[in-house]
């Protein structure tokens, strides 16, 4: 056997090797999501959800949709707030134009009381998702917190727009 087919076969053997061990770190993230949200959803352990979603983060720290937005919720389920904040920040970073991260920011930022930074987040959130009927809801929400009514009626016009199913809200 020749140097160059050796070398072709060894550069063959690396790529499936990597390729198995990228599927183990993906089955055990995956593995590892279910065991967090069980324990959030099912037994409301935010504590070993919080644990278990950092231990699938250092595994792979890039997995946004799912890992980072999940552990921002859960932070803003057990009113850690500034936690929460940091991880919807970081899933901006990452994805800037994630609907998810901005609708979960929402409302962390309403449930923590602060109006203000909330509207900022969805405002910026219908930037990029204009008709996004959670942001337009959420907008709608904080600004009938802030009993800034005169506001909300142009936001829940176009909800009605957007979706016709919608009742219309009585005057």
């Amino acid at each position: 056997m020749n140097k160059r087919t050796l070398n072709q076969r060894l550069l063959l053997i690396l790529i499936v090797a990597t390729s198995f061990v990228s599927g183990l770190k993906a089955q055990d993230v995956d593995s590892l999501f279910k065991v967090a949200r069980d324990a959030a959803f099912e037994r409301k352990d935010y504590t070993t959800a919080i644990q278990v979603s950092k231990t699938a983060l250092d595994i792979k720290p890039d997995y946004t949709e799912l890992i980072i937005i999940f552990l921002a919720r859960v932070y803003t389920w057990s009113k850690q707030y500034d936690s929460a904040r940091l991880y919807f920040n970081e899933a901006l970073r990452q994805q800037p134009g994630s609907e998810d991260a901005f609708t979960g920011f929402a409302d962390m930022e309403y449930w923590a009381g602060s109006h203000e930074a909330a509207l900022n987040v969805v405002d910026n959130g219908l930037k990029v998702h204009p008709a996004s009927e959670g942001l337009l809801l959420r907008k709608a929400r904080i600004l009938e917190a802030r009993k800034a009514y005169a506001e909300a009626i142009p936001v829940l016009d176009s909800l009605l727009r957007i979706n016709r199913k919608m009742p219309k809200p009585a005057d």
